[in-house]
């Protein structure tokens, strides 16, 4: 990637972080935990890559607890199973599309029986 994009990059995720603090976002612990458990470690958040576990731990030394949303979402682990999404994105996704499917009427033949006819 050459330097000019990634340079830009880094003033966007500036923004996106001063933005998420102005609003209140939560951090990116409460927020999983609204979905999945929290992580425990920045080496549980990041799937155990050490180099960016070291950087967290330095850019917030009050622990994985302070990791905000915005910046957690790019740095932690990919789900598992594939579309390269973060993990927080991944479980929120399935967890939305879950809630979807049931709240649907069922489309097969049983289901239209029991539906009252108006």
């Amino acid at each position: 990637m050459p330097d000019s994009i990634l340079g830009e990059r880094a003033r966007v995720s500036q923004r996106a972080i001063e933005a998420a603090r102005l609003m209140g976002a939560p951090t990116l612990n409460t927020f999983r935990r609204r979905f999945t458990s929290g992580y425990s470690s920045f080496e549980d958040m990041t799937g155990g890559d050490q180099a960016t576990a070291d950087t967290l731990r330095q850019l917030y030394p009050g622990g994985i607890e302070d990791v905000e949303l915005v910046v957690g979402c790019q740095v932690e682990k990919c789900m598992s199973g594939g579309w390269a999404l973060p993990s927080t994105i991944g479980q929120v996704r399935a967890r939305h599309s879950r809630d979807t499917a049931e709240m649907r009427p069922r489309h097969s033949r049983d289901a239209a029986e029991t539906q009252p006819r108006h």
